[in-house]
């Protein structure tokens, strides 16, 4: 699909994805500790005869955690991003919903950067250091299959740099910012 887009001079899409959701495992181990509280205080103030009212207020308290596990899980999956044979694309936003794309023969760099929690679950942060005046970087958070994501992107970072004849520039002595002529 990749080398007829690219044969054919149309742009055409070659992946999408979305971070994944263990991006968020502190927000929802604390939310069900916060519900499993309010759980065991609803319970609790029902067996100590403590006011009636109480129980009631425990229990309308576990809508709090719930929707913050609901609203985190949908704030992750509406993040989309789109690596086509001319651009990289973010898709973000619940409500309204912002579009942020970066031609890739302005790219300039690719750092890989994994964490713990990214290490045990085969995932890794993908950052694009860009010439883009309006968004230099670009990070890609929590990628699955971050390997040959990366390596898609090179490829076509390269491809894209031929078509545009643009290449990257570092003059010595200028802190290695990098210009794309």
């Amino acid at each position: 699909m990749t080398d007829a887009s690219d044969a054919a001079g149309t742009e055409g899409p070659i992946w999408r994805c979305s971070p994944s959701q263990w991006s968020q495992w502190p927000t929802y181990l604390g939310a069900i500790l916060l519900l499993i509280a309010f759980i065991g205080l609803a319970v609790v103030s029902r067996t100590q005869d403590w006011a009636p009212w109480t129980m009631w207020a425990f229990l309308i308290a576990q809508a709090v955690p719930v929707l913050i596990i609901a609203w985190t899980f949908i704030h992750i999956a509406t993040v989309q991003y789109e690596l086509t044979s001319e651009r990289i694309r973010e898709t973000t936003g619940i409500i309204s919903r912002n579009l942020e794309e970066i031609e890739l023969y302005r790219v300039k760099d690719i750092n890989v950067r994994r964490s713990l929690p990214q290490l045990i679950l085969g995932a890794a942060d993908v950052t694009l250091h860009t010439s883009d005046t309006t968004r230099p970087t670009l990070e890609l958070r929590w990628l699955a299959g971050f390997r040959e994501k990366h390596e898609t992107i090179r490829t076509h970072v390269e491809r894209a740099r031929l078509r545009h004849r643009a290449r990257v520039v570092e003059f010595e002595g200028d802190e290695g910012d990098a210009d794309l002529v």
